[in-house]
């Protein structure tokens, strides 16, 4: 089942294999309904509490803390969203924003989406997952053919 992630920043460990992903910046009030229409899995840590808080104040979006931040590894026909914050400097080891640093900072709102190259094992024609013909996940239907091509 596809999945939507939430996170302050995106990373290479959050994926396996070669996947395609397309960016698409997006308003606070579109990252806000999808957070508040999906069910979401959150990657916040509590070390970002103040980025956090101005999430919250600022653009009223809320998302939960886990009390571990999970593992995450996204496939195609799953969603990130970035609620990024712009600094003006980065931080030292151990360092953290201040409160004002951070609701002086500007904030980016991305959607991410995951997709991936199949290859036909009939007709031998290149597509995207996302491009399937069917909506279960352990397989892809040929939009050509219509053979069940397993991901």
């Amino acid at each position: 089942m596809a999945k939507t992630v939430v996170g302050l920043a995106m990373s290479s460990t959050m994926f396996e294999g070669d996947v395609i992903i397309s960016r698409k910046v997006i308003s606070a009030d579109q990252a806000k309904e999808i957070i508040s229409s999906r069910e979401i899995v959150s990657c916040f840590n509590r070390s970002h509490e103040t980025t956090i808080e101005a999430l919250r104040t600022r653009f009223e979006i809320e998302v939960e803390i886990p009390e571990v931040a999970p593992k995450v590894t996204l496939m195609p026909g799953d969603t990130l969203i970035v609620l990024s914050a712009r600094f003006s400097r980065r931080l030292n080891e151990g360092e953290r924003f201040s409160i004002e640093e951070v609701n002086s900072a500007n904030f980016e709102f991305v959607e991410y989406t995951i997709d991936r190259k199949l290859t036909c094992g009939n007709c031998g024609k290149v597509f995207h997952f996302s491009e399937r013909s069917n909506t279960h996940e352990e397989c892809a239907d040929c939009p050509w053919c219509g053979w069940d091509n397993p991901v």
